[in-house]
């Protein structure tokens, strides 16, 4: 009973040792898990301006290395992690260095919205899809807790598209 405690005060907490990361490009971070896994998380800042405010848009991929030879290929399509088990036990200290980038993101650019997609796997049913949106916002309620979710409605398409859901940061 008491893992079970500390599991569900786990979600959104961040509070799982991080990953050490590094910023390889303007807008890019990479970092990689116990298990060889390489995410690599992209965050471009920009203005969105029917807001007239800074914005950051994050997505990531994850990839491991190839059984046979050892090398990386790095896939740039939009589901490049569909092909990639990442449900190795590492959960927690993913989301946690995720939250700690975006953190800095945050702060670095004074940025006042966050926009992303909570899935983009092909052939993804619903339900995984509410489930993975579900954990993103635990994590962001937990740490931004005054924060509201914008999610599409035909009132706001020119800001968010269908599958995208914006977060104001107040």
């Amino acid at each position: 009973m008491i893992l079970l405690k500390s599991l569900l005060l786990e979600v959104g907490e961040a509070s799982a040792q991080s990953y050490k990361w590094e910023e390889v490009d303007n807008g890019m971070i990479e970092f990689e898990t116990d298990s060889a896994v390489v995410y690599r998380v992209y965050i471009p800042v920009f203005t969105l301006r029917k807001l007239d405010a800074r914005a950051i848009e994050v997505t990531f991929t994850a990839t491991t290395p190839d059984p046979k030879t050892g090398k990386r290929k790095l896939d740039t399509t939009a589901n490049a992690s569909s092909r990639v088990v990442t449900n190795k036990g590492e959960l927690y200290k993913v989301m946690a260095t995720i939250t700690k980038i975006l953190k800095y993101y945050v702060n670095r650019y004074k940025v006042k919205y966050i926009m992303y997609e909570p899935s983009k796997k092909r052939g993804m049913e619903d339900f995984t899809t509410n489930q993975r949106a579900g954990l993103y916002k635990a994590f962001i309620k937990k740490q931004i807790p005054d924060a509201e979710f914008i999610e599409y409605d035909s009132s706001n398409g020119p800001i968010v598209s269908r599958d995208q859901i914006l977060v104001k940061i107040k």
